[in-house]
């Protein structure tokens, strides 16, 4: 069970001339982390690959910075 904190539409993105508002869950489930949102990566058709922490989109492909010792 996932128990919702609160809701709440939390940032405007614009990045490449791909601009939505995003709603993000505030939820509480032990040590997960959790990725909502799809329907907004299917409507820009944007695509997550953990592995080499990497965002693409149509036309550009952004590295994420993520510390050594978050794993």
């Amino acid at each position: 069970m996932i128990l919702v904190l609160k809701r709440q539409i939390i940032i405007l993105l614009n990045h490449v001339c791909h601009v939505c508002d995003i709603e993000f869950l505030v939820i509480d489930h032990e040590k997960s982390d959790g990725l909502l949102g799809l329907d907004w990566f299917m409507r820009i058709e944007a695509r997550l690959n953990p592995s080499e922490r990497s965002l693409k989109f149509r036309s550009e492909e952004v590295f994420l910075e993520v510390s050594k010792k978050e794993y």
